[in-house]
């Protein structure tokens, strides 16, 4: 795998793309909040604008990258996220970003199941775990690289040429897919022939292809359902952590820092072990494992917040990390299972359907979690809300063998086409 130059340059893409993304959301934070002067409610609509268009259209863009070429689509994605970037800082009123950062959010809508799915084509079956260990590794280290640059960038070159430099991570990352070889074009379907059927049926049937593969696949329909449970119920309390700092006596901007570089860092370091060892490992019990270590991670969090615990700086870093590697637990192995399961020819709608899932989930679980904290208090949030989780874990723990034997039939069926691809 580390010797094929069309996985090197799509993965040299991938880290461009993804500082381009996290050096950007950190100088959009920048400028909404200090030139801009936004409310907190303007800062949640720039957030809902970037995340909503994957919610909406995670599937549509899935077809995108099945039914067009898949490195054409990364490219003009990476060339229109680099000139979105590039024309922030000359909007004058929030009211004229909101739109252009929709727009951003649905390039990447798009951008997400066309990598996914171009993986999956370039890298040989035997070498997908490491694959998806490798690319979940990059998006969680550049969520700690990224914004530390971002920050740097911001104070010493100004916010608007920060964006100038983001727009340049975009462009390398384009030059770079150049170098990824085009996707075969009998991977591009749908029936040539068949011109009795209109464009619109044509659309909506292919879209529900992908749907129906999920759920006819019982791991990706099963494990689909924990990881968007797990994703929202993890959401409620994961947006108010630096409200429940704010009750420690040493909360701080530093401990709030520290307590997310270590969940990344567990994220990342469990993405490596996984990636090795899930070969030999029931993927769907690690996800439920996952999902009692996640919540235990967020109930002790609010446990010893409430008690005051002392030697803050030890137990809450530890917890972070805690918390990230369970993520990963949760994460990684359904990413690999999912890109080993799927017919390269539909894996953009698979995944775009899991990207609008896991989305949704994002977007709903922060203003529940905002209403409940605000009715119960955040202490009480975080210790149902970590109680919920390892539920979840428990009970799924319960019937992996079950799904793990339902599946079994299922992917012997699809063996011919995944060994085709």
């Amino acid at each position: 795998m580390w010797r094929q130059q069309s996985y090197l340059s799509l993965i040299s893409a991938q880290i461009f793309s993804s500082l381009g993304d996290g050096l950007a959301l950190m100088a959009l934070m920048a400028y909404v909040g200090l030139i801009q002067k936004a409310t907190p409610m303007e800062l949640s609509l720039v957030i809902l604008a970037l995340a909503l268009p994957a919610a909406l259209f995670g599937t549509v863009g899935g077809w995108i990258a099945d039914r067009l070429e898949r490195r054409s689509v990364m490219l003009v994605s990476d060339v229109l996220r680099g000139a979105l970037v590039f024309a922030i800082p000359f909007v004058s009123e929030l009211t004229y970003l909101y739109p252009l950062l929709f727009l951003k959010g649905s390039v990447e809508a798009v951008f997400t199941p066309a990598k996914n799915a171009k993986l999956k084509e370039i890298v040989p079956s035997d070498s997908l775990d490491q694959a998806v260990a490798v690319s979940t590794a990059i998006d969680h280290g550049t969520r700690i690289i990224g914004p530390a640059i971002g920050g740097v960038l911001v104070a010493w070159l100004g916010i608007g040429l920060s964006f100038s430099v983001n727009a340049v991570l975009f462009g390398c990352s384009a030059l770079l897919l150049l170098l990824v070889p085009r996707t075969p074009a009998d991977l591009h379907r749908k029936n040539p022939d068949d011109t009795e059927k209109t464009a619109g049926a044509s659309f909506t049937e292919e879209l529900r292809e992908g749907l129906l593969f999920v759920k006819n696949v019982p791991f990706l329909r099963y494990g689909l359902m924990l990881l968007g449970l797990v994703m929202f119920v993890m959401m409620l309390a994961d947006t108010q952590l630096a409200t429940l700092l704010r009750v420690l006596p040493e909360g701080s901007p530093a401990l709030f820092g520290s307590l997310m570089a270590a969940s990344s860092l567990g994220t990342l370091l469990m993405a490596v072990i996984v990636g090795k060892s899930l070969k030999n490992r029931s993927p769907f019990l690690l996800m439920s494992l996952g999902a009692v270590g996640l919540g235990t991670a967020f109930a002790l969090c609010g446990l010893f917040t409430g008690v005051s615990l002392p030697l803050v700086w030890l137990w809450c870093p530890l917890l972070g990390f805690m918390a990230g590697a369970s993520a990963g637990m949760v994460f990684v192995p359904f990413q690999t299972e999912a890109q080993k399961r799927t017919p390269v020819e539909i894996s953009g709608r698979v995944f775009g359907t899991i990207n609008s899932v896991v989305s949704t989930a994002s977007i709903v679980g922060p203003l529940f979690g905002g209403l409940f904290a605000t009715a119960f208090g955040v202490v009480p949030l975080f210790l149902v809300n970590g109680s919920l989780l390892a539920v979840i874990g428990f009970v799924t723990i319960g019937v992996w063998k079950q799904v793990e034997r339902r599946g079994q039939g299922v992917t012997k069926s699809n063996g011919g086409a995944q060994e085709s691809a």
